[in-house]
């Protein structure tokens, strides 16, 4: 009895093995049709991280063939500059770095390498001296100001105003100054932005505007006796390198105040905003003595012209470099 029942349980799973077991092999050995069988999806490509050296590389940037410029710029140089004894590779470093900046100049590269590792100046002041040729002797390289720019006439200790009077000199009405003359497009911006200014609450006075070479001359020499040749170079200009005579310019000043309080004024925060509007420049900014030549003057204000002006200030250029870059190389400004 026991081994009949056995032999049917035998029987029985055998036949659910063959009828279950061997379908399902057959299922996964047997390969499917085309339209059913999957490829795998190849892994994703790997993301190229591009390296220095796979870029292209940067254009070289020629050293000067000599690396200090010849005669005055050297001369002029800090004396904790140059690159004596500086490897070619820090020398273009240094010339890259300088490279990135506004208004780089490769053609006064060797004049920019006078310096290098100087602690005096940034990489942008070197640029901005080097390129309004501030790095060249006062005075002994000047050349004679280009007076054809009209009101754009530049003059400083580089530029020399020749010893005439200009054509259309105009009395400035007694209302809005002590004394003195301007040039006629001078004249009429003065006496606009003085109205305008008296209108705000905020009156100025002119008391000096146009000055002679012989004028000039007489202040400066005065200066110098009083102090030194070195001192008065600082705050006042020889006969021939002066604003004054241009015409162009005037020292202003408050109500109830010294010239030299200006900056201390409702009347100079006025000009600081308004200024422009009429044409009119601080010439002589705080700290741009480097450029201009001159320390700090609040009271001297330089008329250019509307245009000119309102770049300049909202630029925060000086004079100086509104000229090299627009003026002397007839590019006009964006």
């Amino acid at each position: 009895m026991l081994s009949k029942t056995h032999s049917r349980h035998r029987m029985i799973f055998c036949s659910f093995v063959a009828a279950v077991l061997i379908p399902c092999v057959f299922f996964l050995l047997w390969p499917l049709p085309a339209a059913y069988r999957t490829t795998p999806a190849a892994p994703p490509a790997p993301v190229h991280q591009s390296t220095p050296a796979d870029q292209p590389p940067e254009a070289p940037l020629v050293l000067p063939r000599e690396r200090v410029s010849a005669g005055s710029a050297q001369a002029n140089a800090p004396s904790d500059g140059g690159c004596a004894g500086v490897s070619d590779a820090e020398l273009t470093r240094f010339l890259r770095r300088l490279a990135d900046l506004p208004h780089y100049d490769k053609s006064r590269a060797a004049r920019y390498l006078n310096y290098y590792g100087s602690a005096r100046y940034t990489d942008q002041q070197i640029v901005r001296l080097v390129n309004t040729d501030n790095d060249l002797v006062p005075f002994t390289d000047a050349v004679p100001a280009a007076v054809d720019a009209g009101v754009l006439t530049l003059v400083n200790k580089y530029h020399e105003m020749p010893a005439c009077e200009p054509e259309d000199l105009t009395p400035l009405p007694g209302a809005y100054a002590s004394r003195g003359e301007l040039r006629a497009p001078a004249c009429r911006a003065y006496v606009a932005m003085a109205d305008a200014a008296q209108k705000a609450g905020c009156p100025i006075s002119c008391v000096s505007p146009y000055r002679s070479y012989a004028q000039q001359q007489s202040i400066y020499n005065d200066y110098v006796s009083r102090h030194s040749l070195a001192l008065a170079d600082t705050y006042s200009a020889r006969p021939g390198f002066s604003e004054h005579q241009t015409g162009l310019c005037v020292d202003v000043t408050a109500e109830g105040a010294e010239y030299t309080e200006f900056d201390q004024t409702a009347a100079f925060r006025w000009m600081t905003e308004h200024a422009h509007e009429y044409g009119f420049i601080l010439r002589y900014g705080d700290g741009m003595d480097y450029i201009t030549g001159y320390i700090y003057e609040p009271w001297h204000y330089r008329y250019v012209g509307v245009q000119a002006a309102a770049y300049i200030h909202s630029h925060d250029l000086t004079f100086e470099e509104y000229y090299y870059y627009y003026i002397l190389d007839d590019d006009t400004p964006a």
